[in-house]
C-alpha cells in the first residue's frame, strides 16, 4: 500500500487563500490606528479581544500623558479609548464575516499568520493540513488493502470467466442488476450466490 492523498486539500488551502486580501485590509486598518499587530493579535481579534483592548488602554494612556491639564488629559484619554475600542469591535465584526464564523464550514484563523504587517498562510497550518489529508500505511491498512485487492482480482477473474458466455451478463453483480450472474451483492452488503445459474456454465 502506498501513501494516499485524500481529495480536497487544494480546495481547502485555496478557500483560505482567497480571503487573504480582505484580512490584509483589516490588519492594515489596525496598524494605521497604531496597534502592534501580529499573528497573536489576529487570533485575539477573532477571540475575546482582551489583549487588544488592553493595548488600546495603554495607547490612550500614553497619548494622553502629553497633556498637562488633568481635565483635558482625562477627556482625551476617554475619547481615545472609546475610538480605539470602536476600531477593535468593527474589525472583529469584519473578521468574523470574512472567516464565515458560525457557518457550516468556517475558515480556520490558525491558517493565517501576520509577519511585519503582511498576512500569509501559516506554514505550520499547511503542514497540519497536509498530514490531515494524508493516509499513511499501517499494518491494519496494509492488510485491508491486500484484502480489497484480492477481492478485486477475484471479481475480475469471475467476470472474465463468463465474458464469452452468452447466458451471462456478469459473473459478479449487484442485487438490482437483472442480468444473469453467479453471485450478487445485496443492498445490505451481503453476498448472495445464484446457485441455479451454474447450470448455464
Amino acid at each position: 500500500m502506498e501513501t494516499i492523498k485524500k481529495d480536497g486539500l487544494v480546495i481547502e488551502i485555496n478557500r483560505h487563500k482567497l480571503q487573504i486580501e480582505k484580512i490584509q485590509q483589516i490588519v492594515n486598518d489596525m496598524l494605521n490606528e497604531g496597534f502592534n499587530f501580529s499573528s497573536d493579535e489576529l487570533k485575539d481579534l477573532r477571540g475575546d479581544c482582551n489583549s487588544l483592548h488592553k493595548q488600546a488602554v495603554d495607547m490612550a494612556r500614553k497619548d494622553a500623558s502629553r497633556i498637562k491639564v488633568l481635565f483635558f488629559r482625562n477627556k482625551d484619554y476617554e475619547e481615545a479609548v472609546k475610538h480605539l475600542q470602536c476600531v477593535i469591535n468593527n474589525n472583529a465584526g469584519k473578521l468574523y464575516t470574512v472567516l464565515r464564523s458560525g457557518a457550516l464550514h468556517p475558515l480556520d484563523i490558525d491558517a493565517y499568520e501576520v509577519k511585519e504587517g503582511i498576512v500569509t498562510i501559516s506554514s505550520a497550518w499547511l503542514s497540519r493540513k497536509e498530514e490531515e489529508f494524508t493516509i499513511r500505511p499501517t499494518p491494519e491498512r496494509i492488510k485491508a488493502h491486500e484484502l480489497v485487492q484480492n477481492l478485486k482480482k477475484a471479481i475480475d477473474e469471475l467476470n472474465d470467466f463468463v465474458s464469452d458466455n452468452p447466458y451471462f451478463g456478469k459473473g459478479f453483480s449487484y442485487i438490482n442488476d437483472e442480468r444473469r450472474c453467479l453471485c450478487r451483492l445485496t443492498e445490505e452488503g451481503g453476498f448472495y450466490v445464484e446457485d441455479e445459474n451454474f447450470e448455464y456454465i
